[in-house]
């Protein structure tokens, strides 16, 4: 901490009073929390990643910024840059942002969180980078479905007889999933989402690749999001489904829940057709139950909290089975053959 502390001082022409560790995970990220004798406070952050991916990560915060995104900007150093290099890896100073995670016990706080979520989207497109900037998106939608099967598949075979309750529990319901995963494979690969795929990123919006409760902060009359540290371009159902995903941990699925929050989505951020087609899909398949089972998290859940997740999944899969076919027709018609 010492040497980050004097790295810290050059960068930025600060008097330090003190640091103190907030999160310090090996290889994966680094964040203090910075006290400066002016009285200012800052986060000092690093998530072990390449330059170039850091570059994006803060010309994109810095760009939706400009924008009116709520977020923490992050602070350029002396040297006009958003990053300083410590030991062979890049870090971001921030301002302090004080406030509290919002909540999310009820339905009202989904939606609330829902069009904030649909206000950044929206203010994300048609952004211009500069040239130096790799553009980060995400990998083929076709080619991660597969591997997701797969991962799926592999965790039956193994676990299908085995003697712990929840690996043999999650076993039983996997086929029901893998049925799931592979039509919305099949939906894909007769979407639109080549098309909307290889878009040029000016037309696209990104994604945070973590939106929920906990990375959004009130901030007197404001809402902050924080931690960008996923951001990409990708198709608005990743941050969909990571908030509902959240909210149905300790809620039951409910349809018209559901509706409500893609309605208060799209009054903010209204889809082309051709987009929710894509969207739909992805929603329908199994990422939370796949990813339950690939990062394993079903460790740390018991019995009754895993039945729960997967009854909700289960639900919402047999919902979208149904209106998927309802809201796009030329679907139906070639399951039909």
């Amino acid at each position: 901490m010492k040497e980050l502390n004097e790295v810290l001082t050059e960068s930025f022409k600060m008097v330090i009073d003190k640091m103190e560790t907030i999160k310090d995970v090996k290889k994966s990220s680094y964040v203090g929390k910075v006290y400066t004798q002016s009285g200012k406070t800052f986060v000092v952050k690093s998530l072990f990643v390449d330059p170039s991916r850091q570059r994006f990560i803060t010309e994109v915060e810095r760009l939706l910024y400009q924008r009116g995104v709520m977020l923490a900007c992050p602070v350029k150093t002396c040297k006009n840059q958003f990053f300083f290099m410590h030991r062979g890896h890049p870090y971001v100073l921030y301002p302090w942002i004080p406030g509290e995670p919002l909540s999310l016990h009820e339905e009202k706080h989904l939606l609330q969180l829902t069009e904030t979520m649909a206000r950044f989207h929206i203010l994300s497109a048609d952004l211009t980078f500069p040239s130096n900037v790799n553009i980060y998106s995400h990998r083929d939608w076709v080619e991660e479905y597969q591997l997701r099967i797969h991962t799926m598949k592999t965790f039956r075979k193994k676990n299908k007889h085995a003697k712990n309750k929840i690996k043999r529990y999650i076993s039983e319901k996997i086929p029901y999933f893998i049925g799931i995963g592979t039509e919305a494979l099949r939906l894909l690969k007769m979407s639109h989402y080549p098309l909307k795929r290889n878009e040029p990123f000016r037309k696209q919006t990104l994604v945070h690749g973590d939106f929920h409760h906990n990375n959004v902060l009130v901030n007197g009359n404001e809402e902050v999001i924080i931690d960008f540290e996923d951001v990409r371009y990708d198709f608005p159902s990743k941050d969909i489904l990571r908030l509902f995903s959240m909210y149905c941990m300790k809620n039951a699925f409910n349809h018209e829940t559901f509706e409500r929050m893609m309605k208060t989505y799209e009054k903010v951020h209204r889809l082309q057709l051709k987009t929710k087609e894509v969207v739909y899909i992805d929603l329908l398949f199994p990422h939370i139950f796949e990813h339950m089972i690939r990062k394993k998290r079903y460790k740390k859940g018991t019995l009754k909290e895993v039945k729960h997740l997967i009854k909700q999944e289960k639900n919402k899969a047999d919902y979208l089975s149904s209106k998927i076919y309802d809201q796009f027709p030329s679907f139906q018609k070639q399951t039909k053959r």
